[in-house]
């Protein structure tokens, strides 16, 4: 919180960090929190949250399994995409999240996350329906990218594809893969 070189800091009026347990087996990233959190100074309660929470809900997980967490803690302005350089700033921080978590499994929504957990430079269409592992330290994890829950919101046909990689996600929870 106290990082004073970090983007957004000190325009933001709220450090929205995560919620939910501190060891679970499911860890979902978000880029940053949005207008609706930055208003109301909660973590994950906008739409986006909600959208968030039936995904989680339709594999078995919820706000109570599941450390839901964002790659910068504060809203950028204009609620605009970090860019490469922003979330390289931002990733030893989100790296050392899911250390000290010890995830089995991270989904990453978005290009941000991705950037931060994974290193990729490639377009999120072309990360997703695969299995990656994030090394994080001392943990490793597997992840899976997803678009990002505002690309889900404006446009319901993204959804299907969302689905059938969280059943992959229910799966490997399951099986403890």
């Amino acid at each position: 919180a106290h990082f004073a070189h970090a983007p957004f800091r000190d325009m933001a009026e709220h450090f929205l960090f995560a919620l939910g347990p501190a060891t679970p087996k499911l860890m979902a990233f978000d880029a940053a929190p949005g207008a609706s959190e930055e208003s109301g100074g909660v973590a994950f309660s906008g739409e986006r949250a909600q959208l968030l929470d039936n995904m989680l809900a339709a594999i078995g997980q919820s706000r109570e399994t599941a450390r839901l967490a964002y790659v910068a803690p504060w809203r950028p302005p204009g609620d605009k995409l970090a860019t490469p350089h922003e979330a390289a700033i931002f990733a030893p921080f989100a790296q050392r999240h899911v250390e000290l978590a010890r995830p089995e499994i991270v989904l990453l929504f978005g290009e941000t996350p991705a950037r931060a957990l994974l290193g990729v430079t490639e377009s999120v269409p072309k990360l997703r329906s695969r299995w990656f592992d994030a090394v994080c330290g001392a943990h490793s994890a597997r992840a899976m990218v997803f678009l990002g829950l505002d690309s889900m919101l404006k446009s319901w046909s993204f959804k299907p594809a969302a689905w059938r990689d969280l059943r992959l996600v229910a799966t490997a929870l399951k099986d403890g893969r």
